[in-house]
């Protein structure tokens, strides 16, 4: 079942990936670039295609920046490096999330309050659950506190 809901994941995670690739931005030209066939259907019930999308124009910025300043924006001040070494000095176990084992998969589901949100699912009872979860803080030696645990027991069980 473990494995069922590791390719299920996997699946989601591949349409994400696909949509977010398919999806137009502001720099990228719109899906819809050639024109649609002059009408859509057959016999009576022909429909005029929709117009196609007007050409947009973007302006593209004449100022240049050099790699220097690039550098310069990319690297963290010396106070953002000791907040980001805090953070994960506090949340040890936050690097090996998603996870999957001790019969529980733990995967990220998002942020409260400053608080990492993990949804903890289980084909097994609550207390497997949190077991395995515990155990899972544990082997990093993580106190569990920087996290609010959302437990799904006996998911896939029926």
């Amino acid at each position: 079942m473990m494995r069922r809901l590791g390719v299920a994941l996997t699946i989601v995670a591949v349409v994400a990936i696909g949509v977010a690739r398919l999806w137009p931005t502001p720099h990228s030209a719109s899906p819809v670039a050639a024109s649609p066939p002059s009408s859509v259907g057959r016999g009576s019930d022909r429909h005029p295609a929709p117009a196609p999308l007007a050409a947009t124009t973007t302006s593209i910025s004449t100022t240049t920046t050099g790699p220097a300043q690039i550098n310069a924006q990319q690297e963290p001040t010396p106070d953002q490096e000791a907040a980001q070494a805090a953070a994960l000095a506090a949340r040890p176990a936050y690097q090996h999330l998603p996870y999957q084992g001790n019969g529980i998969v733990a995967t990220i589901a998002g942020d409260q309050s400053g608080q990492i949100v993990v949804d903890v699912i289980s084909e097994h009872p609550l207390a497997a659950a949190q077991a395995g979860w515990a155990s899972f803080l544990a082997a990093w030696g993580d106190p569990g506190s920087a996290y609010v645990v959302h437990f799904h027991p006996n998911v896939g069980t029926g």
